[in-house]
């Protein structure tokens, strides 16, 4: 195998189609998808509680995060774990995908690919690690996320903090662009969908690969625990769902997920459809619909994470 030349780290809020990304890309000649990666900022975050690799390591090996991975970090070594430095580090990380390479059996790559959607908020961590590294953020309609994730055991319970938390995120990508400047890129999910081409084409270009893709092949083979909520992820784009959103969410819904994220739906190219929502919808989802949902998902949180570990 040759060297890992870099790694391509998709960021955005979740529900965003970080996922369906990093399928697309994952079909491109030489290139590999690994999964959700957030072990990584969980170990630069606390790097100080750290004194070697080896701690790191062991840390890792009871990680829930990192058990999706399926990779026996006991069989990953590098020549000298004494020190807990950016170029140790590195290596580790690079020797934990090459692991996984050749347990899915992807015996050459060029790039790989980790679609972990926090990738945007740790990007100054992430580009001191991998100074070479090409970075993608991905924004989506923020009705649409919010349409999305309230249907999953995880994430915000109503509306009004589905539009918080998608504009908390969204902020966070945007300040990644500036802060990375050309090594990285903005995708919107509807023109992905919608001129899926023009996207190749765009991406071939900014990650300098070459122009093999093969559209049947499948990029990317899900964690069986997040399979129901990518179920999309493998199939051909479907412009139909862009705007599911409309038939599925009340116009209600629809006017305080706009009143509560103030003009940045304009801002980004979509436009504002809703009714302004009185003070009685307000009321409702503040002090009825919120505490239920909110005990809902508290449970859901904990079967969800009984079935990864």
């Amino acid at each position: 195998m040759k060297n890992l030349v870099r790694p391509v780290f998709i960021g955005g809020c979740e529900r965003s189609g970080t996922t369906f990304l990093a399928d697309m890309i994952g079909k491109f000649d030489r290139s590999l998808v690994v999964p959700e990666s957030q072990f990584i900022a969980d170990v630069l975050g606390r790097r100080d509680d750290f004194s070697n690799i080896g701690e790191i390591k062991s840390y890792l090996a009871h990680s829930f995060r990192f058990k999706v991975w399926d990779v026996d970090i006991s069989l990953v070594d590098i020549a000298d774990d004494s020190l807990n430095t950016v170029d140790n580090l590195r290596i580790l990380f690079n020797q934990i995908v090459k692991a996984y390479a050749e347990k899915v059996n992807v015996l050459e790559f060029d790039v790989w690919v980790d679609h972990t959607p926090s990738n945007t908020w740790y990007s100054a961590s992430l580009i001191e690690l991998y100074p070479d590294a090409n970075f993608i953020h991905i924004v989506r309609d923020g009705r649409a996320v919010c349409n999305s994730v309230l249907k999953l055991d995880w994430g915000p319970n109503t509306v009004t903090e589905a539009a918080t938390w998608w504009a908390g995120r969204l902020s966070l990508g945007l300040l990644s662009e500036v802060y990375l400047g050309e090594r990285c890129i903005r995708l919107h999910y509807e023109s992905i969908i919608v001129s899926t081409h023009d996207t190749i084409v765009q991406l071939l270009d900014f990650l300098n690969m070459s122009n093999s893709f093969e559209s049947e092949q499948n990029g990317f083979t899900l964690p069986s625990y997040t399979s129901n909520q990518h179920k999309l992820v493998g199939s051909k784009p479907q412009p139909a769902r862009i705007d599911g959103w409309r038939r599925e969410m009340s116009e209600e819904s629809i006017g305080i997920f706009e009143k509560s994220t103030f003009e940045m739906l304009p801002m980004l190219g979509y436009e504002k459809v809703g009714i302004r929502p009185d003070d009685k919808s307000l009321l409702l989802e503040y002090c009825f619909i919120r505490p239920i949902l909110f005990m809902k998902n508290v449970i859901r949180n904990k079967l969800r994470k009984s079935r990864i570990l």
